[in-house]
């Protein structure tokens, strides 16, 4: 059972945990940003803290965890502080699973393992909710691989809303459209529970009710709000998975370098409008008018009374923040279609083809 703490001082909260674990040495995760945050000092200056990982990228590549795995070896720690966005996160959850596995060949192979090491997630940023997620993104050879086990899930999550004023505003809008589109998904995925669809409809009021004072003011309360979001748009994801948007963006980030948020954004309208003009291919066993009504509730969280106004909506959200779609060469559509991650494709509750992703691409042009 993962514990999420919600708090204005993080280091308080992090010695509680400290403390009842017992921890006397620790490793830890970060991204380069964390010399901007108070807790940085704290880091430095702890005897407990044995060892530090930073050498990846926003992408993680398997090559720099597999380094990171060798250091948290050395480090004789069981307990992984990872604080960052999504993707520091990924990379503390790839450490646990992957130093458990004795032959790097198998890192992506064998991750039904048991480990008690626990992972302490602090994010900085309100995007994927990775720190409630059993689910981690790596890269090999730039094509993403996914990693899920429940032992990957962060035993704790702390959650503090003041790491959020130091994002840049194209960080902020990106995150934030991340957990958006996983709040929809969540929502209309074929493994959606009643539990998912209530961590969906909270996160994406929270965050349509709330996005433009986080963007255009330092409204404390808003931005605590956009975080609870972004957690809870994870929370979805754990339990009903992303489906045809996030299968369809990863190459989309590689390829064009564009930041994650920003292709899950630009496809999600295109893929809701081709669901709602494509019903009758409904793959959910509920039913045609179990999704319609989906998609309409889905709609109402943005104010209006049906899914092609809401589509709307989001295409309004997309422009006033100035979201560029990138221009997919022609060139490049056999490469983006092979690419769909067909796991992910699953979770959809409307049948899309081969031609019918081209397609889609191809709206991009």
């Amino acid at each position: 059972m993962q514990r999420i703490i919600r708090t204005e001082n993080t280091i308080i909260e992090l010695e509680k945990i400290l403390k009842d674990l017992n921890v006397t040495k620790y490793f830890l995760v970060c991204g380069k940003s964390i010399k901007k945050h108070d807790i940085y000092d704290f880091f430095i200056k702890d005897f407990r803290l044995v060892g530090i990982f930073n050498e990846y990228t926003s992408n993680p590549k398997l090559e720099d965890i597999c380094r990171g795995v060798e250091k948290y070896k050395v480090s004789g720690s069981n307990c992984i502080i990872c604080v960052g966005g999504g993707s520091s996160i990924d990379v503390a959850k790839c450490i646990k699973i992957f130093s458990n596995i004795d032959n790097p060949d198998d890192y992506l192979k064998k991750i039904n393992i048991d480990s008690d090491d626990t992972i302490i997630a602090i994010p900085t940023t309100a995007g994927s909710g990775s720190e409630s997620t059993k689910f981690a993104v790596v890269y090999v050879d730039n094509e993403k691989k996914s990693v899920e086990s429940d032992i990957i899930l962060p035993q704790y999550a702390i959650l503090n809303s003041n790491y959020l004023s130091q994002l840049p505003m194209k960080h902020k809008v990106c995150t934030m459209m991340d957990a958006m589109c996983q709040s929809i998904e969540a929502w209309w995925s074929v493994n959606s529970t009643e539990q998912s669809i209530e961590y969906s409809k909270e996160a994406l009021m929270l965050i349509v009710s709330n996005m433009d004072n986080y963007l255009t003011t330092d409204d404390k309360e808003a931005s605590d709000r956009i975080l609870l979001a972004a957690n809870l748009s994870g929370r979805a994801i754990n339990i009903a998975k992303t489906t045809a948007t996030h299968a369809m963006s990863y190459k989309l980030t590689t390829l064009y370098n564009i930041p994650h948020g920003c292709s899950v954004a630009v496809l999600l309208p295109k893929i809701w409008g081709y669901m709602v003009d494509n019903i009758d291919k409904c793959t959910d066993k509920r039913g045609i008018e179990y999704l319609n009504n989906v998609f309409f509730s889905i709609a109402n969280c943005f104010g209006v009374d049906n899914p092609k106004a809401a589509i709307g909506k989001i295409e309004g959200i997309i422009e006033k923040n100035n979201i560029k779609s990138p221009i997919v060469k022609k060139s490049d559509f056999l490469q983006l279609v092979k690419s769909v991650n067909i796991e992910r494709l699953r979770n959809n509750p409307v049948y899309i083809s081969e031609d019918d992703i081209c397609s889609l691409y191809s709206s991009l042009c």
